[in-house]
């Protein structure tokens, strides 16, 4: 089993050829890879939300926005 340095290193690998890393079409596909093939998450599918809509505070009003990816655990109250 490689170490988390070496299971990075193939990731971006992986992840650097001309073939991947568009955005809108390898957004979800990039989290879930880095987050099983690193971090060894290997229900990701639990662990993150995709497209979610978060209340945000710019110029004094509050506003909805939409965010790539968000993991409920790494948040801190």
């Amino acid at each position: 089993m490689p170490t988390r340095q070496q299971a990075a290193r193939e990731f971006v690998k992986t992840w650097s050829t001309d073939n991947k890393g568009r955005e809108d079409a390898d957004r979800q596909t990039f989290w879930n890879d880095l987050l099983q093939r690193v971090y060894g998450i290997d229900n990701y599918y639990d662990y993150i939300t995709y497209e979610k809509d978060v209340q945000v505070k710019a110029d004094g009003k509050v506003t909805t926005r939409r965010i790539d990816g968000y993991i409920p655990s790494t948040k801190s109250i």
